[in-house]
């Protein structure tokens, strides 16, 4: 089939007004069900990886990123092409150098690659291709548990639920209750790879999560809905379902099928409409599209769930607002960037933010975990624009922020750095309110330095093996204290058994052995390059050269989970983690260190009655008892320390 080319894009304004112009809207009594605006009695927690496998970003090929270093457009570097998946299949291929296996979004990772090449960036043949840019490891490739991990607490006890709660619950798999209608709205999720959580997933599947971001968007203002389930893949699946939506409804609102890809087939099969467009100038949301029939409006949402919801506020939400009377617009302030936030020249931009509060001003910081991530929306407040002719926004702009919520609070107490379990349990004890993004030791360090969180978790180790203090010099950070925190063990995942019988780092080098990384820039990474490195010294070669060796060095995840979950699923043979997650996964465990995990607290942020909770909390008893209920976690003797820091 031919593919879809977005040529002829309009700007949001026109896409508005013709949508609203071809919306025939009803009167109907407003009903209220069970779920926006209620409270939650528990604190809830994944049971599952998201995404439980890895995965392809984006459209295009599955590569080994070395394949394609110096690759440019007039010079392009050619690969053998063997083969194609596609969402929701599960294909025995493995890639090997010089090969590369066609990928839709969404589609399992096949074993050996590392990185997927745009399709834009393709010169397709019959048995081979030929790539025009150069990809890097980890390019367009979500990892597993990369966004949420097993075990990982998604709301907590007392958080009144909005619509983006609403959309994180449904990707950790929790059933929740549906919404209202007035107009008559359909909502159709399509993509053969989603199931409707509250069912045990399969290789290649992940839970709806769109259909309950939008439904629940649409009870927020009081406009109930019908749901017509998930749809697969299949042609006559969608047409079959879409016209019984159409049907049935005053407007249909899909959420996926809407783009360039091979298996993306909503726009063929509403030839019995009058398209009024397909493709819209903004980012997130470029392949947006709507189709008017007589009695109907069908808008269908990009599957990406920021995208989905982004378009749905700047497109779906103004327009049903006015036509039933609620207020014009979601609220919005003005907050200062506390950071260069970087976008692409050429087109309006919609970018997630989080907030928070210093002093009597919001400052605002990037989400920039990309659309296919649930977690962009939950660690999101809203969402700012950049103009097309802007690159970038400067660090101290005051910029307007659109709310995803009428209703939000922020934290008095954020989190952001590396996650560990001793966070959780200190969190469960404090009376405010609390919000936390795991973004990695140096994530935190970076943004510490800005002042954005109120706390950051970090564990990175020098050459002489010194923990954390010589990074905080190397920053010259002034404006946090080091507090000491406790003693966590980081080693080795292996099968059960260990029937590769791994017992220490020169086995990577030395036996054949598939290995799974983390990602760089974490504090895990950093252990295993320095114990690479005196490796190297001791064998008298470059650790470049050691590096090499390593079947799957960089092969990574983001998280402990996602490590601890490709052993266990046999994608590698070994990873590096945290004790506790082998554990939990029925792995065994094979010590390398016993690490300080330690935390920065900012200054301006010292004096909150919650930040004391905080610090009385480390320094507790009960709390040094739960650490020792944790596989690998204890509290020492530094405990609750604290250090000022005058570089």
């Amino acid at each position: 089939m031919t593919r879809i080319e977005f040529r002829d894009l309009i700007s949001l304004e026109k896409a508005k007004k013709r949508i609203k112009n071809n919306i025939e809207v009803k009167s109907n009594e407003k009903r209220i069900e069970d779920c926006v605006g209620y409270t939650l009695a528990q604190d809830v927690f994944s049971d599952v990886d998201v995404p439980s496998f890895d995965r392809a970003g984006m459209d295009g090929y599955a590569v080994k990123a070395s394949d394609t270093f110096g690759a440019e457009e007039d010079a392009p570097k050619e690969l053998k092409k063997i083969g194609e998946v596609f969402p929701g299949e599960t294909k025995n291929l493995s890639l090997k150098k010089g090969e590369s296996i066609e990928v839709a979004t969404g589609a399992v990772l096949p074993e050996g690659a590392n990185a997927v090449v745009m399709i834009e960036y393709v010169n397709e043949f019959e048995e081979k291709i030929q790539v025009r840019k150069a990809v890097a490891p980890d390019d367009n490739v979500m990892y597993t548990g990369s966004d949420i991990m097993a075990g990982e607490k998604g709301l907590s006890e007392g958080d009144v639920l909005n619509a983006r709660d609403i959309g994180v619950l449904a990707a950790i798999g929790k059933k929740n209750v549906k919404v209202f209608e007035s107009p008559k709205i359909g909502v159709i999720s399509i993509g053969k790879e989603l199931v409707p959580p509250g069912k045990e997933l399969r290789p290649g599947e992940i839970f709806d999560t769109n259909s309950f971001s939008i439904r629940s968007e649409l009870a927020e203002i009081g406009i109930n809905q019908n749901f017509y389930g998930i749809v697969g893949d299949n042609e006559e699946e969608i047409r079959s379902n879409v016209s019984k939506a159409i049907s049935e409804n005053d407007v249909v609102l899909t959420s996926g099928s809407t783009s360039a890809g091979s298996s993306d087939l909503l726009y063929n099969v509403l030839e019995d409409g009058e398209m009024l467009f397909h493709g819209v100038a903004i980012k997130p949301g470029k392949p947006t599209l709507a189709t008017k029939f007589k009695d109907s409006l069908l808008i269908g949402l990009p599957g990406y769930p920021t995208s989905a919801l982004t378009i749905y506020n700047l497109l779906v939400d103004p327009i049903l607002r006015e036509f039933i009377g609620a207020d014009s617009r979601k609220k919005e302030l003005d907050a200062i960037t506390s950071t260069k936030i970087r976008s692409i020249s050429g087109r309006r931009h919609f970018h997630p933010v989080g907030l928070v509060k210093r002093d009597e001003s919001n400052y605002l910081y990037p989400i920039n975990k990309g659309s296919g991530a649930i977690t962009s929306l939950s660690q999101a407040e809203g969402f700012i624009e950049i103009k097309e002719n802007e690159e970038y926004i400067e660090e101290g702009t005051t910029k307007s922020v659109v709310l995803f919520s009428e209703k939000i609070e922020l934290p008095d107490i954020l989190f952001m750095g590396s996650h560990s379990i001793g966070i959780d349990i200190i969190r469960k004890k404090l009376s405010g309110s609390s919000k936390s993004i795991n973004i990695g030791s140096s994530g935190g360090l970076r943004l510490m330095k800005k002042g954005i969180p109120d706390i950051s978790g970090i564990h990175l180790l020098n050459e002489e093996g010194e923990y954390n203090l010589p990074f905080l010099k190397e920053h010259n950070l002034s404006n946090a204290y080091l507090i000491k925190g406790y003693l966590r063990e980081q080693g080795f995942f292996v099968e059960k058994g260990n029937p590769h019988e791994a017992h220490n780092i020169s086995d990577l080098v030395t036996k054949d052995i598939k290995f799974i990384n983390r990602n760089k820039g974490s504090g895990t990474r950093k252990l295993l390059d320095l114990k690479l490195k005196k490796l190297s010294e001791k064998k008298g070669v470059g650790v470049d050269e050691i590096k090499k060796k390593i079947k799957g060095y960089n092969i990574s995840s983001k998280t402990h989970s996602g490590v601890a979950s490709a052993v266990k699923i046999g994608k590698a043979n070994i990873g590096i983690g945290t004790r506790y997650f082998a554990q939990d996964n029925g792995l065994d465990f094979i010590k390398l260190n016993e690490e300080e995990y330690d935390f920065l607290i900012n200054k301006d942020s010292f004096e909150k009655e919650t930040m004391k909770e905080f610090l009385e909390q480390l320094k507790s008893n009960e709390f040094s008892e739960k650490l020792e209920e944790v596989p690998g976690l204890r509290g020492y003797d530094k405990t609750g320390e604290i250090i000022e820091l005058d570089f």
